[in-house]
């Protein structure tokens, strides 16, 4: 079991993080280094990166093309030392008193010396690491130092012993236990880092502590029953007693069980918790987030030794796999009703872990919540998340599909590999389990739908297949009972990314070079990763793009295009819809616009799909750092004009017009718990306001389901493409119109006019904001501040009818609080 693990900040602790320094050490690679180093201040949590940065040593990857000038940092051994001391009161005892030195994440190959003595050898950036002090270490000051290798040197030096471990992206970083996209992704720069990244500090404890625990919840009738599973490890035989404390509000249970051990070690408790009106966890858009506060307390001898405190929700989660008339289902039923899963994609949220903090997190999720989402994958090229990151979703309503770290590669299976994969992945579920937002577990992204491609391309068998189909699912299933597991994404039906089930990757547009209209033959049970790429936000971009260089196809922005062909593939989809532009800033615009249009298209599809197809998962929701990527807020925080359009594709409730063959479909969606008859209006009008034809409906869309409203012969209600539009609207009173808007046209053959729009300051209710008006009909309206590139527009991207006025209030994007502009600029197509 999971001795290494550890409930976050429970027991006394001392940080460690003062008076690091760190130096090079010195290897037949040192002659790469193009500066002197000397023995520098290190940040602790930080990396090398960052410290070097600081120093003036090495210019910001991210600028320009820096990152090339970097590559020398991560072929070098690096060297972080500081001393501590330690008093007279902390030192252990032999009557069990236990002083433990914990660093909860070093990157990635290290030695850990404690007064010149080796304490330690790690090799895995994902296992927090504890280690007990000596009984006879002496109060006083001490030397902590940790040595850290070069992670491409380890790489190649593996590789060399044990052969090829095959990636998508030509390399064998699966012979290091380090989070994958560090050395580099078709979005990420290559920069592996080394450090320590995340908290060192001592911790004292005494005759036993509460280890880790799960919770698994039980609904019976109007009464719910939570088991909290407690292991707790007791430093000699005996007895002890473990209390359990649940409350919200003014509702509280309490449970109470003797802990006996026989011998010093782990002893596992179970805990009963009845609720007589227990209030449900639910995701964004369908309830509450209700967390309860569980206090859990451990006594020996009458005597309270451990106590740790922590929120959990109660839910029940159910995958459904039901053979139906299109194959095999894939969906999730949380609290007893179907959901229909509306999400993205998380990759680490920097390329540098340590400068991200918790206020980031928050935000970055509730950015999530606004654009409308209940789920992120937490992707398995990245990391187990900072705490934070998980906090902050139990706390707004965000589902997690949880990856286990292991992306586009084979892994070894050696016995050393697959113990050190054990112990990872006990430490992990252990850790996470009782958050939640968790409700699913994937042993890996993207393995088992290559892994044939991968065998024939490299001449070696199927490496690694027994930890997602042997050591992930045990653990899981042992340590959480009842969680459901998932082998691999895309996996299920027919064959790995199959139509017919499981849950399928869609790339056969943006990679496939595709047509836009393509995503409306696409089928899929569940789709779990695609995307559309843009740049980022023009203030992103420019600040690491030089004036001289401020085109599309200049050297230096495709260089932060990281996929192969990306930048071409952006000409592409854009010449389909707007007219080519060497205009820097408006190709950013109609680029991100672009963009937008198929995320839009392509998630209403498969919402009107439902039941047949149940989730949509953008690829991604964020980035690294500064470039041209798939996801909906650049690395600023700053949205694309397609986070505006996934809020709309995926609001409660939604109209979209979309063509099946021939003809125009009108579809209602309705993803609240409640029906919606709201009256309809379908509308074909000329830009200046003539209405050529209208029809009125008023369709009854049951609770969390689709209905066809009507279908249209397109071609015969437009008789002038370049001059028309189809227009349909709900008419409730909603602050935000739900609305589909349709030309035959792309926008490149639009006559529109530009000329006729407004944009004025005005504040309302004390809230500030712009009105918006047009004199005739406006696509793609972009607002911006021109002072400010933090300003966050309530909505934005907006098409606006001929006479239409529009209320949009402004925010600070970095924190979500309302802010008050001078100027503001909007841009048309």
């Amino acid at each position: 079991m999971p001795l290494n693990s550890f409930l976050h900040d429970s027991h006394d602790k001392r940080n460690l993080h003062e008076g690091w320094t760190v130096s090079l050490i010195e290897t037949d690679r040192s002659e790469q280094v193009p500066v002197s180093i000397p023995k520098l201040p290190a940040q602790v949590p930080g990396c090398i990166h960052l410290d070097l940065m600081e120093a003036n040593l090495i210019q910001d990857p991210f600028v320009e093309m820096n990152e090339k000038k970097v590559g020398w940092v991560a072929e070098q051994d690096w060297s972080w030392t500081t001393t501590f001391t330690i008093e007279d009161g902390e030192c252990p005892t032999a009557t069990g008193d236990r002083l433990q030195l914990v660093f909860e994440g070093i990157d990635t190959v290290a030695d850990i010396l404690l007064d010149g003595n080796l304490l330690a050898s790690v090799d895995n950036m994902f296992v927090a690491q504890r280690f007990d002090l000596p009984q006879n270490i002496k109060a006083g000051e001490h030397t902590l130092e940790v040595r850290i290798a070069s992670p491409m040197e380890v790489m190649r030096q593996r590789k060399a012993v044990g052969g090829p471990a095959p990636s998508s992206l030509d390399d064998d970083r699966g012979w290091v236990r380090k989070e994958q996209c560090s050395y580099g992704w078709d979005w990420g720069p290559i920069l592996p880092s080394s450090g320590l990244y995340r908290p060192v500090y001592l911790q004292k404890w005494t005759a036993g502590r509460i280890a880790w625990y799960n919770t698994q919840y039980v609904q019976q009738g109007k009464k719910g029953l939570l088991t909290v599973q407690c292991v707790v490890q007791l430093e000699k035989a005996g007895k002890g007693t473990l209390a359990a404390k649940l409350k919200h509000g003014t509702s509280e249970a309490t449970a109470e069980a003797i802990v006996e051990a026989n011998s010093p070690g782990e002893a596992t408790v179970s805990l009963q918790l009845e609720l007589s009106d227990p209030k449900l966890w639910w995701p964004a858009g369908q309830g509450d987030p209700v967390l309860y506060d569980l206090e859990l307390s451990l006594s020996v001898n009458g005597k309270i030794v451990h106590e740790a405190a922590d929120e959990v929700g109660l839910r029940t989660v159910e995958w459904v796999q039901q053979k139906d008339a299109w194959g095999e289902s894939f969906f999730l039923r949380l609290n007893g009703r179907n959901i229909f899963v509306k999400g993205a994609n998380w990759i680490p949220t920097d390329s540098f872990l340590p400068r991200a903090d918790a206020a980031q997190y928050e935000r970055q999720v509730a950015l999530a919540v606004e654009s409308n989402m209940n789920l992120l994958r937490v992707w398995g090229g990245g990391m187990y998340e900072d705490p934070a990151f998980y906090r902050a979703v139990d706390r707004q309503g965000i589902m997690l599909w949880q990856d286990f770290p292991y992306a586009c590669a084979f892994y070894p299976d050696t016995p050393e590999f697959l113990m050190a994969a054990r112990k990872e992945a006990e430490q992990a579920v252990a850790q996470l389990n009782h958050h939640p937002s968790i409700v699913l577990w994937c042993g890996n992204n993207e393995i088992e739908r290559d892994a044939v491609r991968f065998q024939r391309e490299w001449g070696v068998r199927y490496l690694g297949e027994v930890i997602w189909k042997g050591v992930l699912p045990e653990v899981v299933n042992r340590m959480v009972p009842g969680a459901f597991y998932w082998q691999s994404s895309p996996d299920g039906g027919s064959e790995p990314n199959s139509v017919d089930g499981g849950d399928r990757h869609v790339w056969s547009v943006w990679s496939g070079w595709g047509s836009e209209d393509a995503y409306l033959s696409e089928e899929g049970r569940f789709i779990s990763e695609f995307g559309f790429q843009a740049p980022p936000d023009i203030e992103t971009l420019r600040e690491v793009v030089p004036k001289e260089e401020w085109f599309p196809q200049s050297e230096t922005v495709e260089w932060h295009n990281k996929q192969i062909e990306g930048p071409e593939r952006l000409q592409r989809f854009l010449a389909a819809r707007h007219r080519i532009t060497e205009e820097m800033d408006r190709f950013v615009r109609l680029s991100q616009e672009v963009q937008g249009s198929a995320l839009r298209k392509a998630l209403e599809h498969w919402r009107r799909r439902r039941p047949r197809t149940m989730g949509g998962i953008i690829w991604q929701l964020n980035d690294c750092w500064q470039v041209a990527s798939w996801a909906l807020i650049d690395y600023r925080l700053r949205p694309k004009a397609s986070f505006y359009q996934v809020q709309r594709a995926f609001t409660p409730r939604g109209l979209t017009l979309l063509r099946n063959g021939d003809l125009l479909e009108l579809w209602a969606m309705n993803d609240t718990t409640e029906e919606w008859t709201d009256p309809v209006s379908v509308k074909c009008i000329g830009f200046d306001g003539e209405v050529v034809k209208e029809e009125h409906h008023l369709p009854h869309v049951p609770a969390g389901d689709v209905l066809l409203v009507d279908t249209i012969q397109a071609d015969q209600w437009i008789n002038n493409p370049r001059t028309q539009v189809i227009v349909a609207d709900a008419q409730g009173a909603y602050e935000t119109p739900i609305r589909s808007t349709y030309t035959l046209n792309p926008p490149k053959h639009l006559d529109l006019d530009g000329s006729g729009l407004s944009v004025i300051v005005e504040n309302r209710h004390d809230a500030p904001g712009v009105r918006v008006k047009a004199r005739s009909f406006m696509p793609a309206i972009w607002l911006s501040c021109p002072d400010n590139p933090d300003i966050f527009f309530d909505d934005n991207s907006i098409d606006l009818l001929p006479g239409e006025e529009r209320w949009i209030g402004t925010r600070n994007v970095q924190t979500g609080e309302p802010e008050a502009i001078q100027i503001v600029t909007a841009w048309t197509i």
